[in-house]
């Protein structure tokens, strides 16, 4: 498995927050600018020997994909 953080030393919570655990990710067929859809709204499905494993919207990501952050108490 590759990582993108030295030794792997990430908490599981790092790893979920910050997608950290892999180095790659996967496209599906279609391309569109992010002027075509909402991605707040946009669904994701995975699937492991044709059986949905897993699946959310971008809304799932603290409320939004491109402006998530993950907040920590001062």
């Amino acid at each position: 498995m590759d990582s993108r953080i030295a030794d792997r030393d990430i908490t599981i919570i790092d790893t979920v927050a910050g997608n950290a655990s892999s180095g790659l990710y996967v496209l599906g067929p279609d391309r569109l600018p992010l002027t075509a859809f909402e991605p707040v709204d946009a669904t994701m499905r995975m699937y492991a020997d044709e059986q949905l494993v897993s699946q959310g919207t971008g809304a799932a990501r603290l409320g939004d994909p491109l402006s998530a952050r993950v907040q920590t108490d001062p």
